[in-house]
């Protein structure tokens, strides 16, 4: 890999992840603020409603938006930037105003079919909420995709702290929390954030809202228009469960398994961060006519990802049930801490997946990702349907997400096998697998030692599990002494030493 792009991928990388964690722990700090404060049935109806949410901003862009998103990390021409997002933008807007607006029509069959009649929250809160998420998230995609990612990551970390903000000086000065609450801190903090954005995107491109020609439109809709159809099925392959065990077991029930889930999916930050940059590197590379370069930064990120994974997998195995504890109830972490292992393990071959999906972004093959998804949706959604409505048990959606996720990773590593050859290292990832194993001996036998599982406790066996593993790995060679090496270069280049 050539220096200026490795160095790139790292730099960005470690930018967008940084960024990545501290937004995650938004949910972290909320979640045990609000199941307390409102109950186990209150946050239950308070995830299906966000779910729904977010399925309604996911579909609104109907795909249009995909061009100026492949396009734009090459482009220089202020101009050629103003054609690009300016249309998209427009359109987008119109598009989630006019979708939020029929939601907030039919706020009633929504809270007597999908929610439940006791969850109080004001209708119009919900264009006010999806209307200002566009707003900023289109603010934060425009510098995401002219490669500003130090601008998109401080905005991403500042919109979930100021909501936090917003919620606890609220909840200390009225000693009370609703939805209406937890709604208009997300709607003021998007706001607050794009604003100084938008400044910015005024004096470099203009803020002229136009919807440009309809050929160009149409075009930019056949190719993106599946993955705004993927969105929908990518929904149901991670949070259709919500909806299921809702149905079936009430929302009591998803106030046990959600917290479980969002415990067992933590590692997807690393991915996630990484599909902030990869594709606009690996676009750079092929673009450039090096598409060397890419394979092998998607090699490197999916080494770098199942060395993270694998332990993680197994310190949800042994941690699991007092952070969960901790970030709930004890009802909570006796009835969900099963999971938590079991959504971790199915999430390793979702990291995958969604690495590799970089590939078709590239080659703007959008229809394979599609198909992907859809094909691993069907099987949780039917898996979900037919044995819940026979095993009431939230393990039955936890093996569910295992199984769908497999079967989406098996989907795009048999479309990519010839195509485009990925570099395993599996003696590296059996050499993590050692290590993970060390580790949670170790960690086992500090929770034997300690009868209380304090927070002070928790972290230390987290802290001495790391190090554990860190020592193990380099001690049977998990990482060779050139890439240690090559880590330990890019680190101290980016002051990170």
């Amino acid at each position: 890999m050539a220096e200026g792009v490795s160095r790139s991928f790292i730099r960005d990388n470690v930018v967008v992840l940084a960024g990545n964690i501290l937004v995650y722990t938004q949910g972290i700090i909320l979640m045990p603020l609000i199941i307390k404060s409102v109950g186990d049935r209150m946050y239950g109806g308070f995830v299906v409603l966000t779910s729904i949410l977010s399925v309604v901003n996911g579909l609104s862009s109907l795909g249009i938006g995909f061009t100026a998103s492949r396009l734009l990390p090459a482009t220089q021409q202020f101009e050629e930037r103003r054609r690009l997002f300016m249309p998209q933008f427009a359109f987008h807007l119109a598009s989630i105003t006019t979708l939020s607006l029929l939601l907030m029509a039919s706020n009633d069959m929504l809270r007597r079919y999908l929610l439940t009649e006791d969850l109080v929250y004001t209708p119009w809160v919900i264009p006010a909420f999806l209307v200002s998420y566009v707003i900023y998230t289109q603010a934060t995609n425009y510098f995401r995709y002219t490669s500003r990612l130090a601008t998109m990551t401080i905005a991403g970390v500042l919109y979930p702290m100021l909501n936090i903000v917003i919620v606890l000086a609220t909840v200390g000065l009225l000693h009370t929390i609703t939805i209406n609450l937890l709604i208009l801190a997300q709607t003021g903090a998007a706001i607050a954030v794009a604003i100084p954005l938008y400044r910015t995107i005024r004096r470099e491109i203009g803020i002229r809202l136009t919807f440009g020609d309809r050929k160009t439109l149409v075009a930019d809709l056949r190719v993106g228009f599946p993955l705004a159809l993927n969105f929908i099925v990518d929904f149901l392959l991670a949070a259709s469960d919500r909806w299921i065990i809702s149905m079936f077991m009430g929302l009591e029930a998803v106030a046990s398994y959600y917290p479980a889930y969002v415990l067992g999916s933590l590692v997807m930050l690393v991915p996630r961060a990484m599909s902030g940059t990869l594709p606009q590197l690996c676009s750079k590379a092929v673009d450039g006519g090096r598409p060397e370069e890419a394979h092998r930064m998607i090699d490197y990120a999916i080494k770098i990802y199942l060395l993270v994974a694998v332990p993680f997998v197994v310190g949800c195995a042994t941690v699991g049930h007092p952070l969960l504890a901790l970030l709930g109830n004890h009802t909570t972490a006796n009835s969900g801490y099963l999971v938590v292992p079991v959504v971790a393990t199915g999430t390793v071959f979702f990291g995958l997946t969604l690495l590799l999906c970089t590939v078709f972004f590239v080659r703007r093959n959008t229809t394979a990702i599609f198909r992907m998804n859809a094909i691993a949706a069907a099987v949780n959604v039917l898996w979900n349907l037919l044995l819940l409505a026979v095993i009431k048990n939230i393990m039955v959606a936890a093996w569910s997400t295992l199984v769908s996720y497999v079967v989406a990773f098996a989907y795009i590593r048999f479309v990519l096998k010839d195509d485009w050859p990925i570099l395993w290292n599996l003696p590296s990832v059996v050499r993590s697998v050692i290590a993970s194993l060390v580790m949670g001996v170790v960690v086992m036998t500090l929770r034997a030692l300690f009868a209380d599982q304090s927070i002070q406790v928790v972290a230390l066996e987290i802290s001495v599990g790391m190090a554990v593993y860190a020592a193990v790995l380099f001690a049977i060679g998990g990482v060779s002494p050139r890439e240690a090496a090559f880590m330990k270069a890019q680190l101290a280049r980016l002051g990170l030493r």
